[in-house]
C-alpha cells in the first residue's frame, strides 16, 4: 500500500525514464519481529526502478558522466518524495562531490567530478538518534563505451549494468521508503549512493576520507551490490566475520523470505564495504552472485529476478531493524582477508566458488580462453566442474588458487587445469590467459 500523500514509485519511475530518454554480542531473548511498513517492498518497485536505471538513456552510468547525473538525478527525485527523509550531502544537499583521480579517469567522461547521493532518516530515540547504520550501493556502472572498470566484452558497446548495479541502488530505494513509512528506527539510517566504485570504490573511499557526519558515528554499515540474479534462494553473505553482533542476527535471520545463506567472514570484498571495514566499521555484504553477464553489454534488465531482489530488500530491512534493535552498537572485529565466495579469474574466463570444501567453475565466459579450451578427448569445460589441480598441484581454497593464478611473471604463460565431472570424468585443459 501507499501512503495517500505519495507519488507511486512506479509511476514516477516510467515518467523519469521518458524525460531521461528525452534528455539523453546478541542478547538471549528472543528478538521481536520488525514493525512491518505502510509501504511495502515490491517485486514491481524494484522492477521499475531497475528499468529507469539501466536503460539506454543512462548510457552506463559511468563516473562523471551526464549518464551518472541522469542517473542521481532520479534517485534524487524518488527521495524527495519519501516523506521523513532529509539530504545528508554537503552544504544540506543530496550530492557529496569529489574528483576522480586522474590515473583513473577515462577518455569519455563529461564532469570534472563524481558525486555520490545521500539521504538520512533521524533516528527517534534521543539517547541514540546519533548513532548511525549506513545502507550502501553503488549506482554508477562501466560507462557508454565500457571503459569505466573494464569491460569483459563488448567495448564501445553501452553497458546498462542491471543486476550491477541498478539492482541494489533500487533495493536502497525501497528500503528507504519502507523505513520512512513504518515505526521510526531508534538509531538514525543513512543511505548512501556511491560513484567511482567501478573504479576503485573511490564513491565510498571519498565518503570515509571525508565523512559528512563523524565517522566514529557509524555503527554498521550494510552494503548490497549485484542483488539481482537470486538463484534457488540462496543469498551470499559477507562480512560476517567483521562482528560477534552481526553474525548472531545473520544467523537468526536466515530462512526468513525463504532465503538461506552462504556466509563469508572476511570484512573486505571488491565492493564498498571494504572502505568502511578498513575504517574500523562493522560490516555486511549482501550478494546473489557473479554471473556470465558480468560487465558485459548483455547485463540488462530484462535478466532480471525482481521477486528475488525484492526478497533481498526485505531481508535488508530486517537486518536493519534487527541493528538498531541492539541496546548497545556492535563490537567490531577484525576478519582478515578477501572476500572468498568467488573468484573472478578474468584473464582466464574462469569463475570458482567455494563449496564445501571443493572448489567448483561456477560461470564459465563462453568466448574466453577457458571457454575455448578442450582436453585430449575435444570436451569443453562447464559449470560445475570441480578443480583439483592447477599444474599438478591441489589449490587449498580460493585464496590460494587466486594467488597461484597471478603469482607468474609472465602472464601469457599457460597453465594446466584438472576437472572432476560428476565425480567420475577427469578433464585436463591448458588454458593460455588473455592478457585484457
Amino acid at each position: 500500500m501507499h501512503l495517500p500523500h505519495r507519488t507511486p514509485r512506479a509511476a514516477l519511475a516510467a515518467g523519469l525514464l521518458a524525460l531521461a530518454a528525452a534528455c539523453a554480542t546478541p542478547s538471549a531473548a528472543a528478538p521481536a519481529e520488525p514493525p512491518p511498513p505502510a509501504d511495502p517492498i515490491t517485486a514491481e518497485e524494484i522492477q521499475a526502478h531497475v528499468d529507469v536505471l539501466s536503460s539506454d538513456a543512462f548510457a552506463g552510468r559511468g563516473a562523471a558522466t551526464d549518464g551518472e547525473r541522469l542517473a542521481a538525478d532520479y534517485l534524487v527525485s524518488v527521495l524527495e518524495t519519501i516523506d521523513g527523509l532529509e539530504p545528508a550531502g554537503d552544504d544540506g544537499g543530496w550530492f557529496q562531490d569529489f574528483a576522480i583521480p586522474p590515473t583513473a579517469v577515462p577518455d569519455d567522461i563529461d564532469h570534472a567530478t563524481a558525486r555520490n547521493v545521500l539521504a538520512r532518516l533521524p533516528g527517534a530515540d534521543p539517547d541514540l538518534a546519533g548513532e548511525v547504520v549506513v545502507l550502501g550501493a553503488h549506482y554508477d556502472h562501466v560507462g557508454p563505451r565500457g571503459l569505466h572498470g573494464g569491460s569483459m566484452g563488448g567495448i564501445g558497446e553501452i553497458h546498462n549494468g542491471a543486476d550491477d548495479n541498478a539492482s541494489g541502488s533500487a533495493l536502497l530505494l525501497e528500503v528507504a521508503a519502507a523505513l520512512a513509512s513504518s515505526t521510526r528506527p531508534r538509531r538514525t539510517v543513512v543511505f548512501q549512493w556511491y560513484s567511482g566504485e567501478e573504479l576503485g570504490l573511490l564513491g565510498s573511499r571519498h565518503w570515509v576520507d571525508h565523512p559528512t557526519f563523524p565517522l566514529e558515528d557509524v555503527v554498521a554499515m550494510i552494503n548490497t551490490d549485484m542483488v539481482g540474479r537470486l538463484l534457488g534462494g540462496t543469498l551470499l553473505v559477507g562480512g560476517t566475520g567483521s562482528s560477534p553482533q552481526l553474525e548472531a542476527i545473520v544467523a537468526r535471520a536466515e530462512g526468513s523470505e525463504g532465503l538461506q545463506f552462504v556466509l563469508d567472514p572476511p570484512g573486505a570484498a571488491p565492493s564498498d564495504n571494504a572502505s568502511f571495514y578498513l575504517a574500523g566499521v562493522p560490516v555486511l555484504f549482501l550478494f546473489t552472485g557473479v554471473h556470465e553477464d558480468y560487465h558485459r553489454p548483455t547485463d540488462d534488465v530484462d535478466k532480471l529476478n525482481a521477486g528475488g531482489a525484492a526478497k533481498v530488500s526485505r531481508l535488508a530491512y530486517r537486518l536493519v531493524r534487527a541493528i538498531d534493535a541492539l541496546d548497545e552498537r556492535p563490537a567490531f572485529r577484525d576478519a582478515p582477508g578477501m572476500a572468498n565466495y568467488w573468484v573472478p579469474a578474468l584473464d582466464w574466463g574462469l569463475t570458482f566458488v567455494e563449496d564445501d570444501g571443493e572448489l567448483r567453475l561456477a560461470v564459465l565466459e563462453p568466448d574466453s580462453p577457458g571457454g575455448r579450451a578442450r582436453d585430449a578427448e575435444g570436451r569443453a569445460l562447464a559449470e560445475n566442474d570441480v578443480l583439483l589441480r592447477v599444474d599438478g598441484r591441489v589449490p587449498r581454497g580460493l585464496a590460494q588458487l587466486e594467488a597461484w593464478l597471478k603469482e607468474t611473471d609472465d602472464k601469457r604463460s599457460p597453465r594446466t587445469f584438472e576437472f572432476l565431472r560428476d565425480e567420475e570424468e577427469l578433464l585436463r585443459v591448458a588454458v593460455r590467459p588473455e592478457v585484457r
